[in-house]
C-alpha cells in the first residue's frame, strides 16, 4: 500500500479517498447504490417469498418507515460527498493562490511560513 508521511505518521492511500475526485466518485456511486437497495428492501423481500412461495403482505407503514430513513442516509452520503468535491476545488485553488503570492515575499521567516503552509495543504488536498 502506498503510503506517505505526514506529521510524523504514515498515510495511507486509504485515507485520501475522500481528498480525490476519484475517490469521491467511487464512494458516491456506492452511496447511490446502498440507497437504492434501501428503497426497495421490502420489494426483495417480497419476491424471495413469492419465489419461495411463502404467503407474504407488504407493511406499508414499516415500508415507508424504510423508505424515509433510505432518503435520509442516502443524502447525507451524497451532500457529504458533494461538499468533499467542492473542497477539493476551493484547496486546490487556495494552494495555487498561495504558491503565487509566496514569490511577492521578502521576508525570509514569513516566506518559510507560507511555505509550510503551502506544503501541509498539498499533501492533505494536493
Amino acid at each position: 500500500m502506498a503510503q506517505k508521511e505526514r506529521g510524523g505518521r504514515a498515510l495511507n492511500s486509504g485515507e485520501k479517498t475522500l481528498r480525490t475526485y476519484k475517490g469521491n466518485s467511487r464512494v458516491l456511486l456506492i452511496v447511490c447504490a446502498l440507497t437504492y437497495l434501501m428503497w426497495h428492501t421490502y420489494d426483495f423481500l417480497a419476491w424471495c417469498r413469492w419465489a419461495l412461495d411463502i404467503p407474504y403482505e407488504i407493511d406499508l407503514a414499516k415500508q415507508r418507515w424504510a423508505r424515509l430513513w433510505a432518503v435520509i442516509l442516502g443524502s447525507i452520503g451524497i451532500g457529504n460527498n458533494l461538499i468533499m468535491m467542492i473542497l477539493i476545488s476551493t484547496n486546490r485553488h487556495r494552494i495555487r493562490k498561495l504558491k503565487q503570492a509566496v514569490w511577492q515575499i521578502t521576508d525570509p521567516i514569513q516566506k518559510s511560513d507560507m511555505e509550510k503552509q503551502i506544503k501541509s495543504l498539498e499533501v492533505n488536498w494536493g
